[in-house]
């Protein structure tokens, strides 16, 4: 008999709802079915264990003389409720029942017996329509519900004729509190007809429907599980009671089983972790599962594939009963981006099974600017990918218990989680892969292992510490972190949507000296001494508590208190080893371009080795009080990645949240004096930042050589059904990101991950030595007296580094003239060597009245307290801008560049003979948000300020306007031009030796399919000269039928050079390709056409 499964539709329908409950794979034929499961004998009828098993609940085969038994032995035998026996059966005999609302025409079940199943199971039967069929309404085939609000046991209806005369098979699963029904595919109806049904349910949440040995459709509603165990009795061809609706024909052969069985002769099943591939992608396969489900061997069977246009045949080997045989099928990703089908049509003589697999290839994407939101997830991909973010954290911590079971095992590292979850995630990287997003795991192994007490770190007394923290030195940690990583790099390290891991985030907050007997060995061994004993805290020990201080405070670099917490900061308190091996693990099996990152990275003194040997440091900022706070912290971090020597890249977080106790303490509003979030939300913990805030803070993060930006707190920012402590309060803060997304970091972000930093003539020294004798340091916030100092240095114009001790000693002051010592109240002999060396060459120190008194300032500064009022502070900082610029000039430093507002913050970048300018307005005043507490400026106030640069020639353009700036020559040489900001607003000029003029796009006349077409862009000056520069293009490919194509996007032409290659796909339409290219410097643009041909 043919074996048609021709419900292609809805199988992919419910492709994405079954994902989530599969591992590693799609499984389209039945989920979550044994392979080893065989064909049921539905055309014979059942013998043996089939008709009398454990697993079988009831039979009734309607046989002549005991038309009402129970042939399964179980004692669930029949009465008639309205049905007569029938002579004519499928097999032997029959019931026949009839369509009539107002009498019973079924069968009532009775016996003791369970027939309530608990898990799993499946209900069969053979029908014959009779000659009124077609008049007939929903009816019922079992019951054992009765009423709808009887949310327990099963229903089995046959809805109305359609059309067609064909019905639906619906089904309706009781589960305690709802019901949920399930509908297959339409199956014909023909009087007089027998043929075999089935359903089986597999106590998940899929309902697979049969007829005839053929697989018709699936259903899935997640989150369900068994059915609930009801009282009622079992119905067969009718309803229980009132309402009736018998089935309008004969019945026979019904069996009811535990179980969800199988009734087709054969089984496709593809399997796959993905169905979304990126363009090019390498090692895209899936594999079909081709299975003989028959009790007799099949040795005909071929395997058809249709994918992409081309079609491809494999001939099985000889299946025996229950055989298996996979075919691994690649899945071809040079396609041209767009949805595909895959067809899988598996023969075997005269049965047919067919399954289908939805693909989808995307575009590579153009180079950009990632930008990482904490705190959503993949339920908020839209609004995500509407805003402009490009990755979001969605990948969290593994099974650790499992993990610690094997830490010692690098082979058999057991996956991250269950086979479920596992599923889950693999289907929310397809989904995020096709938005174009990309995921990033944090995981932070320490939380876990903080329940164990025996790896606590304990203080002198050998007691565990308050606040708790592992003894990160134990030498069976390394390995247990670096499994970790491995187990989630095996999962999901191949995927293209998996871009990123945050490691261990906020654990070395808690971290002190250890005097656990393996940090006191290794201190031994490193330093050949004890733990000296005046160490307690790791914020180091006040030089004015220690006996015999020198009175220069000048220490030898053996100095033990100094040795001591050198080496617990870098590697004593073994947090950067552990951070290490968990990069390790995650690296393992990543594909090239993973990166890992650690953050915050400075919330520590200023030394080198935070976060290990990850590729990234980062860190959190809060903008209150002052925006520009968050220019010092990611100075901190390149001064960091400066003095480790690895090259780490830099990247730099916003927080989205705002302290309510900073900003806008809870009070008791006056009648006249309500805010209308305060009036609203009045117990808010944590509210949004304001919008100038964020607008500022990201023009001065770019400023910097940052490669990428992140963000944390998305329940402020958008609105959402959260009940967290996080509170959107500002409805106004998406807004203005979403546009300086889009306007900003989008089109400029691959310039200006090209940029170089430049470096300053001038140099603020960050102390380790002076943080731990008199406990100074920002630890990442930098609210302090040497924050402001620098902060008014920006102010003051001032182009200042941040400078470690650690670079210092290694790379001296070569090419620095002023360098300025806030807070350096204690330092190391070498240091202090270095430094005079370098004051008898002519460099200059500004520094306060803390300085070590064995250096001499040449200008001293005295230092101030804020007072927490924000427009006094802000007063103070003007003021100090205002004496700190003359006194730098008097030092023998000229600014490059310069403006007449210290409002106006200015910062060069550099590539090649390009000068990249950022003008950034820090000009705000209080508003009715918070400013009415007196704690932050956050409005943002328009200005005008007049830039002054000193260079001979120059071609100057507004890179995010296209805007060429003519400056006008003052007295003195100088080039000046106005400029006018919004509030809180920056711009960025591009500042050339030579114009650009011409602006050229090549591409061939014609291309063809399956090859790669060279687009060559070019930009030139006077004499078709080559400007060494880098400048921001938006490229737009269109193909033949004006779609827009793979290669469109924002790029940078590099010394004049952009050179791109268009990999035509072989099922590209012929037809004329456009290829425009717009620069954004002065605007011009170009536009050519290629025809692409057979």
């Amino acid at each position: 008999m043919p074996a048609h499964s021709r419900s292609r539709q809805s199988v992919c329908a419910y492709l994405i709802l079954l994902m989530p409950r599969l591992l590693f794979f799609v499984l389209l034929c039945l989920p979550g079915l044994s392979l080893a499961a065989h064909q049921e004998n539905w055309e014979t009828g059942y013998t043996g264990a089939d008709a009398t098993g454990t697993h079988v609940l009831g039979y009734w085969k309607f046989d002549a003389g005991s038309e009402l038994k129970d042939s399964s032995g179980k004692g669930h035998d029949l009465v008639l409720n309205g049905a007569a026996a029938a002579t004519e059966g499928r097999l032997g005999h029959s019931m026949t029942c009839g369509y009539d609302l107002k009498q019973a025409h079924g069968l009532r079940v009775t016996g003791a017996g369970r027939l309530s199943p608990v898990g799993a199971f499946t209900l069969e039967m053979w029908i014959q329509p009779g000659a009124d069929h077609a008049q007939a309404g929903r009816c019922y085939l079992a019951d054992k519900r009765y009423v709808i609000d009887n949310h327990t046991d099963y229903t089995w209806q046959l809805l109305e004729p359609e059309t067609n005369g064909a019905r639906r098979l619906w089904v309706t699963l009781g589960f305690g509190s709802v019901s949920e029904t399930f509908a297959s595919e339409p199956i014909p109806m023909v009087a007089d007809q027998w043929q075999h049904i089935a359903f089986s349910y597999d106590a998940a949440g899929t309902v697979t429907f049969y007829r005839n040995g053929s697989l018709i459709s699936q259903a899935y509603k997640p989150g369900f599980g068994p059915v609930v165990p009801g009282v009622r009795a079992l119905h067969l061809g009718d309803r229980i009671g009132s309402n009736y609706g018998g089935f309008p024909g004969r019945i026979d052969e019904v069996r009811l089983c535990e179980g969800a069985l199988r009734f087709e002769p054969l089984a496709l099943e593809i399997r796959s972790p993905r169905h979304v591939w990126q363009r090019m992608e390498k090692n895209a396969s899936v594999e079909l599962h081709c299975q003989n489900l028959s009790r007799n061997p099949v040795a005909d069977a071929q395997l058809t594939l249709e994918y992409g246009g081309k079609a491809e045949t494999f001939v099985l080997p000889a299946l025996n009963p229950g055989g298996d045989h996979a075919v691994k099928f690649t899945i071809d990703t040079s396609l041209k981006p767009e949805r595909y089908r895959l067809r899988a049509s598996l023969r075997s003589g005269e049965t047919v099974i067919e399954q289908g697999l939805e693909c989808e290839i995307v575009a590579r994407p153009a180079p950009q600017m990632p930008v990482i939101m904490w705190g959503a997830d993949g339920s908020e991909m839209e609004r995500l990918k509407q805003i402009g973010f490009t990755h979001y954290i969605g990948i969290s911590n593994p099974d650790f218990e499992k993990l610690w079971e094997t830490r010692t095992d690098k082979r058999n590292i057991p996956p991250p989680s269950s086979a479920e979850s596992l599923a889950a995630k693999s289907q929310e990287l397809d989904a995020a892969l096709a938005k174009g997003l990309k995921l990033v795991a944090s995981v932070s192994p320490s939380r876990w292992l903080e329940n164990k007490t025996e790896l606590l770190r304990v203080d002198r007394a050998g007691k565990p510490y308050p606040r708790k923290d592992i003894c990160a030195s134990l030498p069976e940690l390394p390995g247990f972190y670096e499994n970790v990583g491995r187990s989630l790099s095996r999962a999901y390290g191949q995927h293209p949507a998996f871009d990123a891991a945050l490691v261990d985030t906020e654990v070395r907050d808690a971290s002190q000296p250890s005097f656990n007997e393996i940090d006191r060995t290794n201190y031994r061994t490193f330093a050949g001494a004890e733990i000296p004993d005046a160490v307690i805290a790791r914020n180091g020990v006040e030089w004015k508590k220690l006996k015999d201080f020198p009175a220069d405070r000048v220490i030898s670099d053996e100095y033990p208190l100094l040795k001591y917490y050198r080496w617990f900061w870098t590697v004593g308190d073994g947090w950067n080893n552990l951070h290490s091996a968990l990069h390790q693990g995650l690296k393992n099996s990543a594909r090239p371009g993973f990166w890992t990152f650690f953050d915050p990275a400075v919330r520590q003194p200023s030394i080198s080795g935070a976060g290990g040997s990850v590729d990234v440091l980062s860190h959190w900022t809060y903008t209150y009080p002052d925006p520009q706070r968050i220019g010092l912290c990611t100075d901190q971090l390149i001064a960091m990645s400066e003095a480790t020597g690895r090259r780490q890249r830099v990247m730099k977080m916003t927080q989205l949240i705002w302290y309510r106790s900073q900003t806008a303490p809870i009070r008791k509003a006056q009648p006249d004096d309500v805010i209308a979030w305060d009036d609203h939300d009045p117990d808010a913990a944590y509210i949004t930042i304001a919008p100038m805030h964020l607008k500022e803070a990201l023009w001065t993060k770019l400023s910097r050589p940052i490669q990428g930006i992140m963000y944390h707190g998305w329940q402020s920012l958008v609105p959402t059904d959260s009940t967290g402590s996080y509170r959107y309060t500002n409805p106004n803060t998406v807004h203005v990101l979403t546009e300086l997304l889009h306007d900003i970091v989008q089109p400029l972000g691959p310039t200006l991950l090209r940029l170089t930093d430049e470096r300053a003539e001038v140099a603020l020294l960050e102390s380790f030595t002076s943080q731990m004798f008199a406990r100074r340091g920002g630890y990442g916030n930098n609210m302090g007296w040497s924050a402001d100092v620098w902060m008014a240095l920006q102010h003051a114009h001032i182009r200042t580094d941040v400078m470690y001790e650690e670079t210092l000693l290694k790379k001296g002051l070569s090419g620095r003239k002023i360098l300025i010592m806030p807070d350096c109240d204690v330092l190391s002999e070498s240091v202090v060597q270095r430094i005079q060396e370098w004051q008898k060459r002519g460099g200059k120190i500004i520094a306060d009245e803390n300085l070590c008194p064995g250096l001499q300032a040449d200008i001293p500064l005295t230092s101030f307290r804020r007072v927490k009022k924000a427009a006094e502070d802000k007063a103070k900082l003007l003021a100090l801008a205002e004496t700190l610029g003359p006194q730098v000039a008097s030092l023998g430093h000229t600014p490059k560049v310069t403006a007449d507002s210290p409002e106006v913050i200015l910062r060069t970048r550099l590539y090649g003979d390009a000068t990249y300018l950022f003008v950034i307005n820090d000009k705000r005043e209080a508003g009715t948000y918070v400013g009415q507490n007196g704690l932050v400026l956050e409005n943002g106030l328009p200005t005008t300020a007049n830039i002054t640069l000193t260079q001979d020639n120059a071609s100057i353009y507004e890179l995010s306007r296209s805007e060429l700036i003519i400056p006008q020559r003052d007295a003195e040489g100088h080039l000046k031009w106005k400029v006018e900001l919004g509030p809180c607003d920056g711009r960025l000029y591009m500042i050339l030796p030579k114009p650009l003029l011409q602006l050229r796009c090549d591409v061939p006349a014609t291309a063809k399919p399956g090859q790669t077409a060279a687009l060559k862009i070019q930009l030139t000056s006077t004499q078709e000269a080559v400007l060494k520069a880098a400048v921001p293009v938006e490229i737009e490919i269109r193909d033949a039928n004006g779609k827009r194509a793979e290669g469109s996007g924002f790029y940078t032409v590099e010394n004049g050079l952009l050179e791109l290659p268009l990999e035509i796909a072989h099922n590209d339409d012929p037809g004329s390709w456009e290829v425009r290219v717009r620069e954004r410097a002065s605007g011009m643009s170009v536009v050519k056409w290629m025809s692409v041909g057979l």
